[in-house]
């Protein structure tokens, strides 16, 4: 799920970069859906949180650098702009939330930090879509 459905199923606003809020969050969607592993991912960071959660994490970054890079470059991205993106720094306020969140969730939770993007032209429709399909093809290589 991304934030805003997130928000939506806990019926409030969390600050995403507040890894105490966030784990409060995350334990009560826990709690809402019953379900033995939850990916979310919003504009900062992705996360899995369930048992084994860090065997996801290559999954996780994998939806991360498909989204940054339809953000970036749109529909007409190649295999060399993937790649490019996939180098791209991290984001110190994401890896400081990473860090803070598998503190807060020892043994339950796997999060990789977002990319710092820059475009005058971004494209923001079909991202969630693009974070699970670059998801899938890393959790399935």
């Amino acid at each position: 799920m991304n934030e805003d459905e997130l928000h939506a199923y806990l019926g409030r606003t969390y600050d995403l970069l507040d890894p105490k809020e966030m784990a409060q969050a995350l334990s009560a969607i826990r709690r809402a859906l019953a379900a033995p592993m939850i990916v979310v991912h919003t504009r900062y960071w992705a996360l899995a949180i369930g048992p084994q959660a860090q065997v996801f994490s290559a999954a996780l970054r994998g939806g991360i650098t498909m989204a940054s890079t339809r953000y970036l470059f749109g529909d007409g991205f190649t295999e060399s702009d993937y790649a490019a993106v996939a180098r791209l720094p991290p984001s110190r306020s994401a890896l400081a939330f990473a860090a803070g969140i598998e503190a807060e969730l020892p043994g339950s939770v796997r999060c990789e930090a977002g990319i710092v993007l820059q475009t005058d032209n971004p494209t923001t429709v079909g991202l969630g879509d693009s974070f699970v399909g670059g998801f899938l093809a890393a959790w399935t290589t």
